[in-house]
């Protein structure tokens, strides 16, 4: 059961950091456009 808990901590992590990358890139992209 442990590492079904890491598993889907790694997961919401690495969901986060994809959300991260792509704010920013709308944060440069928005005096762009």
């Amino acid at each position: 059961m442990r590492r079904v808990i890491e598993e889907v901590d790694a997961a919401k992590t690495s969901l986060g950091n994809v959300l991260l990358y792509l704010n920013i890139i709308t944060l440069i992209r928005e005096p762009l456009f």
